[in-house]
């Protein structure tokens, strides 16, 4: 099985609510990014990213907010600029989701200042994204002028 369908397994199950099965693709995703040495692709980061929603979903906010960083990071790197983000929408998507759990995670920790920038940032990637759900661009237009 390979990283990206490990990873939507892991985020099916997470949805399902099977967090033993999630944690165990999520893991099986890792060994295989580990073992072949592709540390910082859109594959990592998709990884990365389901483990920080999951991670956040079951309360483990601080492990959440340290792997939405790494993807946000790793996102950044691999789209450094407007034009890269909007040749690779997979990788402006993994980044919009980073921003979105980052700001999320700082709301509920009274980190106010710090939703506020990841919102904003958000907003501009999902005002660039066509087809992209009302209820995500309102969250963040709300967020940002918080």
């Amino acid at each position: 099985m390979r990283v990206t369908e490990l990873a939507q397994d892991a985020q099916n199950q997470g949805f399902a609510g099977d967090f033993a099965a999630a944690q165990r693709a999520l893991s099986q995703a890792f060994d295989i990014i580990e073992r072949e040495g592709a540390p910082n692709d859109v594959c990592h980061a998709s990884v990365l990213v389901v483990a920080a929603d999951f991670s956040s979903a079951i309360g483990e906010t601080e492990a959440g907010g340290s792997l939405y960083r790494r993807a946000r990071d790793m996102c950044n790197g691999l789209a450094p600029s407007k034009s890269a983000l909007r040749a690779h929408p997979d990788v402006s998507a993994l980044l919009t989701r980073s921003l979105l759990g980052l700001a999320r995670i700082d709301v509920e920790a009274g980190r106010a200042d710090r939703a506020r920038e990841s919102y904003a940032a958000a907003l501009l990637l999902l005002e660039a994204m066509p087809g992209c759900p009302d209820e995500l661009v309102e969250e963040a237009r709300q967020g940002a002028m918080a």
